[in-house]
């Protein structure tokens, strides 16, 4: 199923659609004449291959403003969703930290925002419910 419209305010339908990387890339990067949402989503392929290559990497979720219109957002919020069968007490590879550590993605990656959970867990619907009320009630602006 394709990616639904964005709406008149340039946000996507609540909820979470599923797509491919490519899919991605058409709707949130090449309709943009934006080197900068270029550049950042080069920094989301490069982690995608690395996250591919992790056994309990299930989903990766997107969200925030390069899920949106805005031609300059400042980085890409991602939610990486582990396998429900995820030991974090278990020893990890080397290679594994710079999938799974959110200070050495934004240390690799520096546009990407990274929030790692298993799924099916609490912390994965408060992530997904919390992203959805900052995009649906914003903080009204004090100024």
């Amino acid at each position: 199923m394709p990616i639904p419209p964005l709406d008149a305010s340039g946000f996507l339908p609540l909820g979470i659609h599923l797509c491919s990387l490519d899919e991605f890339e058409e709707m949130f990067v090449s309709c943009f004449e934006s080197m900068h949402r270029q550049t950042q989503f080069m920094d989301l392929k490069m982690y995608f291959q690395r996250a591919r290559a992790f056994s309990k990497a299930q989903a990766i979720i997107i969200d925030g403003s390069f899920a949106t219109k805005d031609p300059t957002p400042s980085d890409i919020d991602l939610i990486l969703v582990l396998k429900s069968d995820f030991d974090i007490s278990a020893p990890l590879e080397r290679s594994h930290y710079g999938v799974i550590s959110a200070r050495q993605v934004r240390n690799k990656y520096t546009a990407l925002d990274i929030f790692v959970v298993k799924e099916g867990s609490r912390e994965l619907n408060d992530y997904i419910n919390r992203f959805q009320d900052v995009k649906y009630h914003p903080k009204p602006n004090l100024n």
